[in-house]
């Protein structure tokens, strides 16, 4: 998630369709163990990809403009993948 264009927080999803897993980390990327969400969370904390780093710049460039903005990226086998960039926080799936 990002405010005012700038990194605040990041949830990663495993296994969306069986097993479905979340990890939560903050804007300095220290893992969040005790997050609350409608689904099991990480217990320990997963690797994140190498990609990392280009993938919170480009949210930040989608959310320059915004007060609020959730970009959702995908790392597919190395690859940074765009999917959708929401302006709110009603309905999140947490």
């Amino acid at each position: 998630m990002c405010f005012n264009g700038t990194f605040g927080s990041l949830l990663v999803d495993k296994n969306r369709y069986s097993n479905h897993t979340r990890g939560f980390w903050d804007k300095d990327l220290n893992f969040l163990p005790n997050v609350l969400s409608n689904h099991d969370t990480f217990k320990l904390p997963s690797s994140l990809p190498n990609i990392i780093k280009p993938m919170i710049n480009i949210a930040e460039k989608l959310s320059e403009d915004l007060p609020y903005a959730r970009v959702d990226l995908y790392n597919a086998r190395g690859k940074q993948l765009y999917s959708r960039k929401s302006h709110s926080t009603l309905g999140v799936d947490m």
